[in-house]
């Protein structure tokens, strides 16, 4: 075992869990980021999108938890409660829909997967309507 391979399984406090990694691993995959990358399979990046939407400071708040890095200091870690932070971003979502309504949008469609986007909202400022061609958009559809 090599000490790059060692600081990957730190990621985890879960001793088993490290075990369970290694042992499943065949030699030739026991790289640094496919040990780090399996054991925090279950987690999300302090770095996603949605994280930097809510906050990580919302987050830690509401009592979601966090394991850090021992050997990367830069990195923020990774989040250990994923359905946590799906309600938070849920709910930022509507508090930023209901804003826009308060604005005068007609309709919304509030969603984390709305237009092939990873979350999203998109608003409809009115009704879909049906209106004939003018004269100039005649040529180009011609």
């Amino acid at each position: 075992m090599r000490l790059e391979q060692l600081e990957a399984l730190a990621i985890s406090n879960d001793h088993e869990a490290q075990n369970r990694v290694w042992n499943a691993a065949h030699e030739w995959e026991r790289t640094p980021s496919a040990l780090r990358r399996a054991l925090t399979q279950s987690t999300v990046d302090a770095a996603d999108k949605r994280v930097l939407f809510v906050g990580l400071d919302t987050y830690l708040q509401r009592g979601g938890g966090i394991e850090r890095d021992l050997f990367d200091a830069e990195h923020e870690g990774f989040l250990t409660d994923p359905n946590l932070l799906e309600t938070l971003v849920t709910q930022q979502l509507d508090t930023e829909a209901e804003k826009l309504k308060a604005d005068g949008w007609r309709s919304k469609l509030i969603g984390q997967k709305t237009g092939g986007l990873p979350f999203g909202l998109i608003n409809n400022c009115g009704q879909n309507q049906f209106r004939s061609p003018t004269s100039s958009n005649r040529k180009p559809i011609a």
